[in-house]
């Protein structure tokens, strides 16, 4: 893609899960595929919503990005640079580049550290001024008062500790952050207000974000574009404005029909999806969302749909795949297996 900061091609990542003491001494293990295949390019400058229910992958894959945990397959290019198989000790100048704000803001500080000693650490990644000056224009870039430096993560409230993670990121002066979830974990109206400082950070750093999330709402008003990840694949990838308006995936379609709608005369009934959530152990074969469908038809159940155009975005839907086209896609995807 034309301008892409980040570009994945083919990511997978698998976890062993070993079980019972019992089948680990009879060696007998189940793998889970918590991202399969993932090609996605985040263009410079701008901000793609990535969003799913939980445990379809997408925190791992924004962990990925970011080197915090390793693929088994597939290629992580960062600015032209492949990134998948360097060695960490080689990583310094990404780490400048790249940086990510975790969903607890409590969890992700040293609790017996001063806010001052955190920041001044960060600060000497990117070498320069890391006095307490320095510091505490940091603390006013995210809106805090400067006085905060003397203080520890415990005296904090929740909006305060995630604004410390924000400007701790920004201290390496990064062009790339990856948001994993950072305002889940807080009151909504300071949702709000961490929400438009992200948007004003963005605005006067040109900074380029992937925002990991589960609330349709805060990914419409933040996102540019949006992926949609079922079982560790992204099922469909386009513009915020076109998905939302008109979903062409039945899983997105779900997800939307979910949403709470505040004005009365524009509620709608939320779709009833039959069945759960497949194991990720044993995921069903063909398109993986074909189980819990309400549009299932003959092809979903046997061949398993390839990312594909479709008008302003890309969908894996076999509703939208021409049947000439089934055949070349199940191809694909087969290789990949």
């Amino acid at each position: 893609m034309r301008d892409a900061l980040v570009e994945l091609a083919g990511v997978r990542k698998t976890y062993l899960d070993h079980g019972s003491f019992a089948a680990r001494m009879m060696g007998l293990t189940r793998a889970v595929h918590a991202v399969a295949d993932v090609d996605l390019a985040i263009r410079r400058g701008e901000t793609v919503g990535l969003v799913g229910e939980s445990g379809c992958g997408k925190s791992t894959l924004a962990r990925a990005l970011v080197r915090l945990e390793s693929v088994d397959e597939g290629d992580i290019v960062f600015d032209g640079h492949n990134i998948t198989n360097v060695a960490e000790r080689k990583l310094g100048w990404f780490r400048k580049r790249a940086q990510i704000v975790f969903q607890d803001p409590q969890s992700a500080l040293n609790r017996s550290l001063k806010i001052e000693t955190m920041l001044a650490r960060a600060l000497a990644l990117r070498g320069g001024d890391r006095g307490r000056d320095r510091c505490a224009e940091l603390l006013r870039t995210v809106g805090l008062d400067p006085g905060f430096v003397d203080r520890y993560p415990h005296e904090l409230s929740g909006g305060q500790r995630q604004r410390v993670n924000i400007a701790r990121a920004l201290a390496v002066e990064p062009e790339f952050i990856v948001l994993d979830e950072p305002v889940s974990a807080l009151d909504v109206s300071i949702q709000a207000q961490v929400l438009n400082l992200l948007q004003d950070l963005q605005e006067q750093f040109g900074l380029t974000y992937l925002f990991v999330s589960h609330d349709l709402n805060v990914v419409r008003y933040l996102c540019d574009r949006v992926a949609v990840m079922y079982l560790g694949r992204i099922v469909e990838l386009g513009p915020v404005e076109d998905v939302y308006a008109a979903p062409a995936h039945p899983y997105t379609e779900l997800l939307l029909s979910a949403v709470a709608e505040p004005d009365p005369a524009l509620r709608h009934e939320a779709i009833q999806v039959r069945g759960e959530v497949p194991s990720p152990f044993a995921p069903p074969p063909g398109c993986p969302f074909h189980p819990r469908c309400p549009r299932v038809f003959g092809p979903c159940s046997e061949m398993r749909p390839h990312l594909a155009a479709f008008g302003t975005r890309d969908v894996a839907c076999h509703l939208h795949t021409p049947p000439a086209d089934r055949a070349t896609n199940q191809e694909k995807a087969s290789s990949c297996d």
